[in-house]
């Protein structure tokens, strides 16, 4: 549970697999976006980094993330399916990494 003080997230490390073109986070907080998290317009599996914040960021109980992320399969001849291998569709705030300071 996180403390009605919060919690403050110094990094965050999105992931997507070979398919992904892009991939951002927003706070959602009382029904309302209220900032990124991060906002990778353009991924690169094969260059992924840690994406250590300039400011580190809140985070309060209730608050909430909704995560969006583009795919392109358009060269492949056959349905993409999701699993853990670098070559299947794979997305999940789960999957997402966060570095947090209590």
């Amino acid at each position: 549970n996180i403390p009605k003080s919060g919690i403050t997230i110094i990094s965050a490390f999105p992931h997507a697999h070979l398919q992904g073109r892009s991939i951002w986070t927003k706070i959602i907080r009382n029904k309302k976006a209220v900032q990124y998290l991060f906002n990778s317009e353009s991924c690169d599996f094969h260059y992924q980094f840690q994406n250590r914040f300039t400011e580190p960021i809140k985070l309060y109980p209730g608050d909430e993330f909704a995560t969006r992320c583009v795919y392109n399969t358009m060269n492949k001849t056959s349905i993409t399916l999701g699993g853990e291998s670098d070559n299947f569709f794979m997305e999940n705030v789960n999957e997402q990494k966060f570095i947090i300071d209590f």
